[in-house]
């Protein structure tokens, strides 16, 4: 875009008064000195005597515009075009100025009107092209532009402008190109060199990125939109703490730079601070910007707050957005706001459409590798202490070598060193950080490896990168364990579940084809916790000696009103007992509390559990629980799996999505479907039942313990035969040139297609 240098000469000669001549050429002289405001001055005085004197008019647009006075100077443009009609140059102003004004279809008015009435310039070309992209209309923009090359190749604008357009089209390496011509002949073009950085970042290179906004920021430190992009390259990088401190930089210069607001907001969950995340957010809709996402992230900040008074007219409109195709929330929130598989079908795909499209073409497709083993690859974030690595750690490890070799991508770097990251790198044939790469970079590391199967175990949650499959670098893709719901991405074959979380004729809800394991689809690591050398005490943890402890140690975000309200009855009919929440940021405790109290509950009834670095003493705690309380929508996962390994019944109720059977399917595969209930009523019941029965619930602790011992949910041998049946299944088909199709494998690991 365009700036004012040094005011032009006025654009068309008169014949003023002695007097008026002298005073305009006294007004260029105090401009060319950059006395813009003297200069002004003299305009103003020369305007007051002769009010249609339009080359005044001109002239003190242009000092108005370097005077960052935007207002004004269309207004003084617009004299002149009423006294001149037409007039080429104050067209051309006014069309730039309006551009910096965001008004983007009347400066693309005053560009055509140009095109109409003289020559087709360089100038023209450009400022029609980013009117247009500003528009949305992207491929007319393109040719706008590539006709301003073909005048001129070289001009550095227009290849920059190119390059800008190219981006928005999803072809950042085109992009790319263009704005290293644009780098070639003016190296120190700030414009090129910011956006070099914002492409570096689609192509995920971005340390790159990180050093062309800081050699922006060297010249001019002040910049609002390159401390943004600075803010989201850090934020890649999982640098949260500078990358809130360079959003923070950009407000104070711009308090209303929507994509700092909106990204601000991100980092601030990423880091855990969700009552600042949501208060961005909100500050964010309340500008009057429309944000891609902002509300549905809004709300899941909100929920994490334990902040209900957005909840019930905001899940609606969300769900609703998702029907409609609309932006409105990432797939991962959306899975404990709704009941329905359909709505997260349609938020997951949009989603993948919008934000997990390869740049160029996809790798091309060869002949079925002819290995002796089948090269299977594991994609996660999560190769560290965390919940997928715990659950599954042991089936890495007991996989069989005589038929797979096993490879992991690493998709962010963890510098700090921890006990599971370095028996993940044991468990694995290959151990690959692809956290520098590129999506495309990493899919052609998968492609040199000839891998047969790749899995992603992250999918939509933190850190996933979806994106690197899109390129299609294996023959065979699957969906696993990370997101328990479809990807709705098109180049996923299948989704591994169980015939609890997706039962049959449930298919349409879910873009992927469907591998059923036998039992739960959720692993388990045979290699127990080991005790702590102090067992926890009920006083050390703020719990009552006597009385009933109910846990629910899910996060904050999966606990709804509807939810909360059936807990608060069970303490009222419960005299003595307790409920044992995960502690959060201190506004969770403070509006639980609130609520309870609400309820007649006495708020020191809610007890709060810091969080422990030792997953030992963590998981020791559980021996103080008496029964544990599921979530619903969303189910807790990993945490129930904790509970029930403690021997600790959990009751849950079955939902409607995959997210919402998951402890259903736990409870099944332990051999104590007692403690399903199929309704909030019945769920309710079963637990003031069993509160109110100590005898009860010693025998279901018995029971549960036992089970571990002959039921399959613990098998970490069985499950992970039957987890290899079923990629062997995957890849004969593969083998056979037949395409992807879903079964169902057979206890005793037999696959069957269906």
């Amino acid at each position: 875009m365009s700036s004012p240098a040094s005011p032009a000469a006025p654009p068309a000669a008169r014949e003023p008064s002695p007097g008026s001549a002298a005073l305009l050429q006294q007004a260029l002289a105090l401009a060319g000195q950059r006395d813009l405001v003297g200069a002004d001055a003299a305009c103003q005085t020369l305007l007051r005597d002769e009010p249609d004197y339009a080359e005044a008019h001109h002239l003190r647009g242009m000092l108005l515009w370097s005077m960052g006075r935007r207002h004004e100077a269309v207004e003084s443009f617009e004299r002149v075009l009423r006294l001149r009609p037409g007039e080429v140059q104050t067209l051309s102003n006014r069309g730039h100025v309006l551009l910096e004004l965001a008004r983007y279809g009347e400066a693309l008015a005053d560009f055509e009107q140009l095109q109409a009435i003289a020559p087709v310039s360089l100038h023209t070309l450009n400022g029609r092209g980013i009117a247009l992209r500003r528009l949305g209309r992207l491929e007319e923009a393109l040719e706008c532009f590539q006709t301003a090359l073909q005048q001129n190749p070289h001009s550095p604008e227009a290849l920059t402008n190119q390059g800008a357009v190219l981006l928005q089209l999803h072809r950042p390496a085109a992009a790319l190109a263009s704005l290293d011509r644009a780098l070639a002949i003016r190296p120190d073009f700030r414009l090129a060199l910011g956006n070099r950085g914002s492409v570096l970042l689609e192509l995920g290179r971005a340390p790159e990125a990180l050093a062309c906004f800081d050699a922006c920021l060297a010249s001019v430190p002040h910049d609002a939109d390159v401390l943004c992009n600075r803010g989201n390259a850090l934020r890649i990088l999982r640098r949260h703490e500078e990358a809130v401190v360079a959003y923070e930089r950009a407000l104070i210069l711009k308090p209303h730079l929507a994509e700092a607001l909106m990204n601000l907001g991100v980092v601030l969950g990423d880091l855990q601070r969700h009552e600042q995340a949501a208060q961005t957010f909100r500050r964010l809709r309340a500008s009057g910007a429309e944000f891609d996402y902002c509300a549905g992230s809004q709300l899941f900040a909100e929920m994490s707050c334990a902040d209900w008074s957005n909840w019930s007219a905001a899940r609606e409109r969300l769900c609703e957005a998702a029907l409609q195709s609309r932006r409105a929330v990432f797939p991962f929130p959306m899975l404990s706001f709704t009941h329905s598989a359909q709505q997260q079908r349609a938020c997951a795909q949009l989603y993948v459409a919008d934000r997990c499209v390869p740049e160029g073409q996809v790798l091309p497709a060869g002949e079925p590798y002819a290995h002796e083993r089948i090269r299977l690859a594991y994609l996660s974030a999560d190769f560290r202490e965390h919940a997928v690595a715990h659950v599954a750690a042991g089936v890495f490890e007991q996989h069989d070598r005589g038929r797979f070799e096993t490879i992991a991508l690493a998709l962010q770097a963890h510098p700090h060193p921890s006990r599971m990251r370095e028996r993940l790198r044991a468990a694995f044939a290959q151990f690959h950080d692809v956290s520098a790469l590129s999506d495309r970079e990493a899919a052609q590391l998968l492609r040199r490896l000839e891998v047969d199967i790749a899995v992603d175990l992250t999918g939509h949650t933190t850190g996933g990168r979806p994106g690197i499959l899109a390129f299609r670098p294996a023959p065979i893709q699957v969906n696993y364990l990370g997101f328990p719901g479809t990807l709705g991405a098109p180049y996923i074959d299948y989704l591994i579940a169980d015939p609890i979380v997706i039962p049959a004729r449930e298919e349409s809800a879910y873009l992927e084809h469907i591998v059923r394991l036998p039992h739960c689809y959720l692993p388990n690591d045979a290699r127990p916790a080991a005790a702590p050398a102090n067992l926890p005490t009920r006083s050390a943890n703020a719990l009552p000696e006597h009385g009933v402890v109910f846990c629910a140690f899910n996060n904050t975000y999966k606990i709804n009103p509807d939810l909360f309200s059936v807990w608060m009855r069970l303490l009222q009919r419960t005299p003595e007992s307790v409920l044992w929440l995960r502690a959060a940021e201190p506004l969770v405790s403070v509006n639980l509390r609130r609520e309870a109290l609400a309820w007649g509950i006495a708020p020191e009834r809610l007890v709060f559990a810091p969080y422990l670095e030792d997953l030992e003493q963590h998981l020791a705690r559980y021996a103080l629980v008496d029964l544990f309380l599921d979530t619903l929508p969303y189910n807790a996962h990993a945490t129930a799996n904790d509970a029930l390994r403690a021997g600790v019944p959990v009751i849950t109720c079955r939902g409607s999505t995959f997210a919402g059977r998951v402890a259903a399917s736990q409870l099944t595969a332990l051999g104590v479907p007692e403690l399903i209930t199929e309704s909030l009523p019945e769920y309710e019941a079963l637990a003031a039942r069993l509160a109110s029965d100590p005898q009860a619930r010693v025998q279901l602790r018995a029971k549960i313990l036992a089970h571990q011992n002959t039921q399959p949910l613990f098998n970490t041998s069985l499950y992970r035969q039957h987890l290899e049946s079923a990629f062997l299944t995957m890849h004969r088909r593969h083998q056979q040139r037949l395409p992807p199709q879903g079964f169902e494998v057979a206890p005793g690991a037999a696959a069957t297609p269906r």
